[in-house]
């Protein structure tokens, strides 16, 4: 690839380097604590639901308090919410790691939801705010391939820390990962007068539209009034029903109960499937940039539906394997589309509160997904999940074909317009 194609570090977009570094260092230290975390719940001498409850209370605090992150990104600045996303997330996992009673894990897996949404919430609207616009796609699935790295390496951490140090260590390693992002976060991000200047500066001498006048109430008005938006709304929720009720939970539980996989294979399985994914991220930028987010979107919808129905002829380990690696290919492209989409689409004095809504979505999507599953699969069977959940995305995949392009124009120079 040329350098025009494939800029390097050195040119990335203002706080993108540290933004990611740290960003990653918070999604591994959430999935350090996926391989130990049942198992320190039952320490505790509770059932099965009550450990259910322990880990979906993350999840919980994520849901309530995505959108409050990107709201305050826009009022208070970035930097203010980051770093206190941050340290709610270390003195969480800290208390979780020394807690003694269920009541007291609970409260602390919830702030540790809740200092991730406003962590997160609050970092993404600061990679957004930079991104050039004809390379939009590109840096956002360079971002969201490092994201996916974390949860990659994570679980593998976390594993290997807790037979070396004990169940609660992990717990330890989380909060020391979230106080060197309080760190970077309080060093390295902008105040809110520095990011206006140089919000200013990288936009110098680009077309000014009328978004730049809009109210916040006229913004947020245009915004959910946008198709394309809440268009990225659905295919955001289908594809973490998907990602949370087949990948993370249907097909080990299938691995398991039908082809007889243990749980390292399963493991691997997983793994195998994520690097696909990652691998392929920045080719889908790529994409994104030179074809559309349409024809991504449209083409990425249908072929995922389609890999979804080969589980149904996944009758071994080698061929679950094939379509793990299938999966991943697919959703790369699926997964960078509807981020490059919310940046084309939403005004700049509700972005913050846009990516909130957009979290909040993939959030409700990863509650869902395992109890759709779960209960299509007590009614029926393995394959009537695979049937249900292929289509609901050709449902989703054929209601994108009325969606409008939200790509800016290129002029003959290679420079982007939004006339």
């Amino acid at each position: 690839m040329t350098e025009q194609t494939q800029p390097a570090w050195r040119s990335a977009p203002p706080y993108f380097v540290v933004t990611a570094v740290t960003t990653m260092m918070l999604v591994t230290g959430v999935n350090i604590l996926t391989p130990i975390l049942p198992a320190y719940a039952r320490s505790f001498g509770i059932s099965a639901t009550e450990i259910g409850v322990v880990v979906g209370a993350f999840s919980l605090g994520r849901l309530l308090f995505d959108v409050v992150g990107g709201v305050l990104a826009d009022r208070v600045g970035v930097r203010t919410v980051c770093l206190v996303g941050c340290l709610i997330t270390g003195a969480a996992s800290l208390g979780a790691g020394l807690s003694d009673t269920l009541t007291l894990l609970l409260a602390a897996r919830f702030l540790q939801g809740l200092g991730s949404a406003l962590y997160m919430s609050a970092a993404t609207s600061l990679v957004m705010a930079f991104l050039p616009r004809d390379s939009a796609g590109r840096w956002l699935s360079l971002y969201h391939g490092i994201f996916l790295t974390g949860l990659a390496v994570g679980p593998l951490v976390g594993g290997v820390v807790a037979d070396v140090l004990g169940l609660r260590a992990p717990f330890f390693a989380y909060a020391v990962m979230a106080g060197i992002g309080a760190l970077l976060t309080a060093t390295r991000l902008p105040t809110v007068a520095q990011q206006r200047n140089q919000h200013a500066s990288h936009h110098r001498g680009q077309i000014v539209t009328d978004e730049g006048r809009l109210t916040t109430k006229t913004a947020l008005r245009r915004l959910f009034s946008n198709l394309p938006f809440l268009f990225l709304l659905l295919v955001i929720l289908v594809l973490f029903v998907m990602r949370a009720g087949m990948r993370n939970t249907t097909v080990p539980l299938f691995a398991g109960d039908v082809l007889g996989m243990g749980t390292s294979t399963i493991g691997v399985l997983i793994t195998v499937g994520a690097v696909a994914q990652i691998s392929l991220m920045w080719h889908a930028g790529q994409v994104l940039d030179r074809r559309g987010r349409r024809p991504v979107i449209v083409i990425s919808l249908f072929a995922t539906a389609a890999v979804v129905l080969l589980f149904t002829w996944a009758t071994s380990p080698w061929r679950l394997l094939v379509v793990m690696v299938l999966l991943g290919v697919f959703t790369a492209y699926l997964t960078a589309a509807p981020n490059v989409v919310l940046v084309d689409v939403a005004p700049i004095e509700v972005r913050g509160t846009a990516i909130g809504v957009q979290r909040m979505a993939t959030d409700l999507g990863q509650l869902a997904g395992p109890i759709v599953v779960g209960v299509v699969l007590d009614a029926a069977s393995y394959t009537a999940v695979f049937l249900v959940t292929a289509g609901c995305l050709a449902v989703v995949a054929l209601l994108s074909l009325f969606l409008p392009e939200t790509a800016p124009r290129v002029d003959g120079r290679g420079a982007a317009s939004t006339e």
